[in-house]
């Protein structure tokens, strides 16, 4: 069974504005079972500006599971709100990262400084994936955040 995943905003971000070669989203939902999340798809919809944006995010939402939120992930994400306010660092990847850990599911991300404040999450390098094709590779090189 493939490993399940989470996907941030900027990877879907880049796949809908690549026009040549294979996408990080498109080589990530070949080696494992992709998943996002309701506030990565609420950012998403935030900056599309256009009807044609908005199909193109729908699109591309409609191949992974979405996640929300249900008590457990209500009650992470409480505990990791209120740190992240203590450290003045609430943002959305706060919330993504609590549904993260809430699931026990790692995120793919190019920018892993979005979730540094958020203890617990696992990240996943886009960068470094993009360079591999390797599942172990990948995840012996995951950064796990203290």
């Amino acid at each position: 069974m493939a490993q399940k995943i989470v996907i941030d905003t900027d990877i879907i971000l880049a796949h809908l504005a690549q026009t040549r070669g294979v996408s990080l989203l498109r080589k990530a939902m070949n080696m494992f079972f992709c998943y996002t999340t309701f506030f990565n798809a609420m950012e998403l919809f935030s900056i599309a500006r256009t009807k044609k944006e908005v199909e193109a995010v729908e699109q591309a939402l409609q191949v992974m599971k979405i996640l929300g939120v249900n008590p457990k992930s209500s009650k992470t994400m409480a505990v990791h709100l209120a740190a992240a306010r203590k450290r003045g660092k609430t943002t959305i990847g706060t919330f993504v990262g609590a549904v993260c850990i809430a699931g026990g599911l790692p995120v793919l991300t190019m920018h892993p400084d979005r979730f540094t404040h958020v203890k617990g999450i696992t990240i996943l390098s886009g960068s470094e994936f993009s360079r591999t094709t390797s599942e172990k590779k990948l995840f012996k090189q995951k950064t796990k955040i203290k």
